[in-house]
């Protein structure tokens, strides 16, 4: 009954958003990054592995194939080599599933899902211009925001909140021993994932005092998560918002500002947390350098073929390891071999190039912070948010450097203080 609803449910949304693809977007997205996947079957039943996330961007792309073709084929076709090359790693990956693991519907919430995401975006780019990039980083800010503050709740209150039927599903979870923010995604990784690579998006705002305190919270929020790798780029992220965040004057009371919150967040609880995890993390340390030994030593024998998605989680489960390989990427290429992975890699440099090329610089420091982010932890190979969010990105960046030639502030907010000063310079000569 809940898969009927659903569909339904979809229907209406990809209806009612026809005409504003960019909305459609945002609304894929708020779906993943608001169901975990442990609660999927809330929605969609407990007999369907996929995510109401992966069937709604499945359906909304099948409905864009029919009604919209020509304006499909137009949005991929400036990159229809990319498009092509993970046409190749889905085709790929789906053959060496199943030929080996079977898990086909979580191949989909990993792979297929995210790329029609992708592919979405860029129709949404195609129809509606760069606004539509302004209006789909506003609404994964916003969502952003709402996940950091839910997760300063979280650790305030040592409960979820949300989900708490659902959570204590996955095998690491303990209700007795929550003490780290996650939200409403499957990890506290997976939200220090997002808002990681969310934080250059508080250049969208045109406020500082704004962009200044969502920036803090958006930190706070990684500091809950107690991620170390988190925190180190959330201090990347921060140092790239107020060196594009206009003249001079403007950057220097934000970096004022940002050192006083961050000096603020480190005598809170949720920066002594912090601290405290980071100082006696060695289980947590070894155990990645134990992932880092075998990866050194067995990844790379797998050329073209691997074991299938998953596969690598049975080196913890026959005790050859204390823990997953704990990096995406490795993962990916004990799944399907290291040439798939590379392709993947590349094809995600690639993008990452040519947007900085194009000087797409608020979504290229997205996906290099995204593309980082794979390499800390199980990431892409788990049914997380951490896929569809790297994809997500890479449309957004591809969107971007198909449409430079169509003014609008996103990706380029950073310089309207400066637009602003000189505008009011010329008016005042005149």
């Amino acid at each position: 009954m809940q898969t009927v609803v659903w569909l339904l449910v979809s229907a209406l949304v990809i209806v009612w958003t026809q005409r504003r693809p960019s909305l459609l977007v945002t609304f894929v997205l708020i779906t993943y990054l608001s169901v975990p996947s442990v609660a999927r079957g809330i929605f969609v039943g407990a007999g369907v592995p996929l995510h109401p996330g992966t069937i709604l961007a499945l359906l909304a792309l099948f409905f864009v194939s029919i009604t919209r073709t020509r304006s499909l084929v137009k949005s991929v076709s400036p990159v229809g080599a990319k498009v092509f090359f993970l046409s190749l790693l889905v085709s790929h990956a789906a053959i060496v599933t199943l030929a080996g693991t079977g898990v086909v519907g979580l191949l989909m919430n990993v792979l297929v899902g995210p790329i029609s995401l992708l592919i979405l975006v860029l129709v949404a780019f195609h129809e509606e211009g760069r606004i539509a990039g302004d209006r789909i980083g506003k609404g994964m800010l916003f969502m952003a925001a709402l996940q950091a503050i839910l997760a300063i709740i979280q650790v305030t209150q040592k409960r979820t909140i949300f989900y708490e039927d659902q959570y204590p599903r996955f095998y690491w979870f303990s209700a007795e021993r929550f003490s780290r923010g996650l939200g409403t995604l499957d990890s506290a990784l997976d939200l220090s994932f997002l808002l990681v690579v969310a934080i250059p998006l508080c250049l969208l705002l045109r406020r500082i005092s704004v962009r200044l305190a969502l920036a803090t919270l958006l930190t706070i929020g990684v500091f809950t998560t107690q991620s170390r790798m988190g925190v180190l780029l959330a201090l990347l992220g921060l140092a790239f918002v107020v060196v594009r965040g206009g003249n001079f004057k403007v950057r220097f009371f934000a970096a004022v500002g940002m050192v006083v919150a961050l000096g603020f967040i480190l005598n809170s609880s949720f920066g002594k947390d912090f601290i405290s995890r980071a100082e006696n993390a060695s289980g947590s340390t070894s155990r990645r350098m134990e992932a880092l030994e075998f990866i050194v030593g067995n990844v790379f024998e797998n050329a073209v073929i691997g074991g299938g998605l998953n596969s690598s989680y049975g080196l913890k489960q026959s005790s050859i390891l204390g823990s997953s390989l704990e990096n995406g990427w490795a993962m990916y290429a004990y799944d399907f071999g290291w040439v798939a992975a590379l392709l993947y890699l590349l094809i995600l440099v690639s993008v990452l190039v040519s947007g900085l090329l194009s000087h797409e610089w608020m979504s290229s420091t997205m996906l290099a912070l995204a593309i980082i982010m794979v390499s800390g932890y199980s990431s892409i190979m788990t049914q997380g948010s951490s896929s569809v969010l790297t994809f997500l990105i890479a449309g957004l960046v591809m969107g971007g450097v198909n449409n430079r030639d169509v003014s609008n502030v996103f990706l380029q907010s950073a310089d309207t203080e400066l637009v602003d000063l000189s505008m009011k310079a010329v008016g005042k000569r005149n």
